[in-house]
């Protein structure tokens, strides 16, 4: 199960991808040097880094930050195969898939050392920074838009209704 995976072979059996590990180890390092999502994305694309696959309705073939952040937050790049952590439903009147994760008690996870990509250091690292973004950023345990929006004062307004953060989408 599971589909392909940036920085390994996948098939029968997956295998470490050299060239992606380095790509791999690289944003790892970025995210821990406090590059913001969208500037780890930024960096990858001039330097014509190719993606692990190409953005729906995007004919140029670049990193996202939503990608950067799935990938920071992988346990498989530190040999931990994780499988069963989402459910998929359908969202009422539009009939599309919407993702929901499960209960960690219900998934399933197995150690692959020879799968390890990031050093445990280096994870740890980066993992105590995304706490402290999502605690800045988000109630709601995910982190905003505003975690690595270009605009200076996005997530520090908080609305007097539903206090949740405001954010600046578009100047």
């Amino acid at each position: 199960t599971g589909g392909r995976c940036f920085g390994y072979n996948t098939g029968q059996r997956w295998t470490v991808n050299i060239d992606e590990a380095a790509i791999v180890v690289e944003i790892f390092i970025m995210s821990a040097d406090r590059y913001s999502l969208k500037r780890i994305a930024a960096v990858l694309n001039q330097k014509g880094v190719p993606p692990p696959r190409a953005r729906k309705g995007n004919t140029l073939n670049t990193w996202a930050p939503t990608c950067i952040r799935e990938l920071l937050r992988n346990e498989i790049y530190i040999g931990n195969r994780v499988w069963n952590q989402r459910m998929y439903i359908k969202a009422p009147g539009t009939n599309k898939r919407v993702a929901r994760t499960r209960p960690r008690e219900e998934w399933s996870e197995v150690e692959c050392p020879e799968l390890r990509i990031v050093p445990d250091e280096l994870w740890q690292r980066v993992q105590e920074r995304q706490k402290a973004l999502m605690k800045k950023y988000a109630g709601s345990g995910r982190v905003s838009r505003a975690a690595h929006s270009a605009h200076l004062l996005s997530g520090l307004l908080v609305c007097n209704e539903c206090k949740r953060s405001l954010i600046v989408i578009s100047g």
